[in-house]
């Protein structure tokens, strides 16, 4: 989390998409920035951790005119403003005044910048497996929306293991499968993945609708088939072609970019074609 002390012109920004990262990376830099300061936000005088029976509170403390400009949180949250006036600001510029005392839940995927009015004390209370504040921060919370991105990609494979009815060890059996054969396609290469393990990444590059490999050759899934990751917002989907199982590009993928496909796709794909 990145805070100013002093004025800084939050209440002028005009109400469209907001890019908090380089609010935050401004804000960081804000020696460069005639009459800002900044302050240890991190510092006890201004942050205060409590933890007890599986919850965690994390509680702010600040003075008036100071710029903050939180995380995304990966979970929903409960905020509570017990002393002070603040004003949030969200990703679309929508503009919300709060006094204290007030209570509310922020979604998750929601990173707000806010300037406080006068002096506050702030709680955000979470469930929480740990009781180190660093582990907690980045369990709850995550810096950028690409890292937001991959974690609910990761909790949406939970979520179909639940839907299809299978154990944890049930899905890993379903996908870790040993009848891979080696992928003759030239385009791709296996590299360490950021969403998980291993993946498969464009060589060179390739434009919306475009083949990119087969995922199954006769019984046997190709490495293509085995590596590729899954993602709520993916850059590639399955096709029969020619009776073959294949991945397609649904926009252009640059070089070097991650493939992932949607696996609900891949199983509906699958079932209609009569291949499960």
């Amino acid at each position: 989390m990145k805070a100013l002390a002093m004025s800084y012109p939050i209440d002028r920004l005009p109400s469209k998409k907001i890019n908090m990262s380089a609010l935050a990376e401004k804000i960081k830099n804000a020696e460069n920035i005639d009459g800002l300061m900044p302050i240890d936000i991190n510092s006890p005088e201004h942050l205060k951790h409590y933890f007890a029976n599986g919850a965690y509170v994390r509680e702010m403390i600040l003075p008036a005119n100071t710029v903050v400009v939180g995380r995304i949180h990966k979970h929903e949250t409960i905020n509570i403003l017990l002393e002070g006036e603040i004003t949030v600001i969200d990703e679309n510029g929508s503009r919300t005044d709060f006094k204290a005392p007030n209570v509310f839940i922020a979604p998750a995927g929601n990173q707000k910048a806010a300037k406080t009015l006068t002096p506050i004390r702030w709680l955000n209370c979470w469930a929480c497996e740990t009781t180190d504040p660093d582990e907690a921060l980045d369990l709850l919370t995550c810096e950028t929306a690409e890292e937001y991105s991959k974690f609910i990609d990761s909790e949406d494979v939970k979520r179909l293991t639940i839907e299809l009815g299978m154990s944890d060890e049930q899905m890993k059996g379903l996908v870790n499968t040993s009848d891979v054969i080696p992928d003759r396609q030239r385009g791709v290469y296996i590299s360490e993945s950021e969403i998980n393990g291993i993946g498969i990444f464009s060589k060179f590059g390739f434009e919306m609708g475009h083949f990119i490999a087969d995922m199954r050759m006769d019984l046997n899934r190709t490495l293509v088939g085995r590596y590729t990751n899954h993602s709520l917002t993916p850059n590639s989907k399955p096709e029969f072609i020619d009776g073959v199982l294949s991945l397609v590009s649904v926009k252009d993928i640059a070089q070097d970019e991650e493939i992932t496909c949607n696996y609900r796709e891949v199983l509906k794909v699958r079932h209609e074609q009569g291949d499960l």
